[in-house]
């Protein structure tokens, strides 16, 4: 993520667009369920306002520098876990709901898309949603602030085929001016997925991944 796209997602104006109409406009149609997981939270200016929403909130984060922010911002309200959304550190059917915001587009290895669909299927109750919000190719196409960022946009097709593929039902993408939010939900029944991603990971993931930091502050 290049040095301005950094600063941005940590600004009071991301912020104030996140809280007064992207998350609003995401969960409008959601039931967050008993508890939820953020994905990619970031500096966790998402999550701060995500747990006004969630009954229960888990964020997972890769970037190791970043969970002293965390741990800052979520006082001791949130549980921070490190790891990778291509390789969750957690055990099958842990929650009722997964949240993805702007996220999608950052996973630009090939295959790891694919890999982080069937991990949030993987972790999810039978019944629970998977729901995110995401940047059109166009709006990324033309924005400066990603300038130097490696990004794979998300095309809303092969996205709803992705899905399928991980084994979600109902799946839906509305768009909106540069946004498009997404949700799909895992079967009541069948479809079991027990076991952890066995697949390729990036460099230096799997020694976080058995010892996953998991901080309440």
């Amino acid at each position: 993520m290049s040095f301005h796209h950094r600063l941005y997602c940590r600004s009071k104006a991301w912020g104030q667009k996140l809280q007064d109409t992207i998350l609003p406009w995401l969960l409008s149609d959601v039931e967050l369920g008993s508890m939820t997981l953020e994905v990619g939270p970031g500096p966790g200016v998402s999550a701060e306002i995500i747990r006004r929403y969630a009954n229960g909130l888990v964020v997972l984060e890769r970037q190791l520098r970043l969970l002293p922010g965390l741990r800052s911002r979520l006082d001791g309200t949130t549980l921070i876990v490190a790891g990778d959304a291509v390789a969750m550190p957690f055990g099958s059917a842990e929650f009722t709901s997964v949240l993805s915001i702007m996220v999608l587009h950052h996973v630009w290895r090939p295959g790891d898309r694919e890999r982080m669909l069937q991990e949030s299927f993987r972790v999810l109750k039978p019944g629970g949603i998977l729901a995110g919000v995401d940047a059109t190719p166009a709006a990324l196409r033309r924005r400066l602030v990603h300038l130097g960022d490696r990004v794979s946009p998300v095309d809303g097709p092969k996205l709803l085929t992705e899905l399928g593929e991980a084994g979600f039902e109902r799946a839906a993408i509305h768009n909106r001016g540069s946004k498009f939010k997404f949700s799909a939900t895992r079967p009541e029944t069948g479809c079991a997925m027990t076991a952890p991603a066995t697949t390729a990971s990036p460099p230096g993931y799997g020694r976080q991944s058995r010892s996953a930091v998991r901080d309440r502050s």
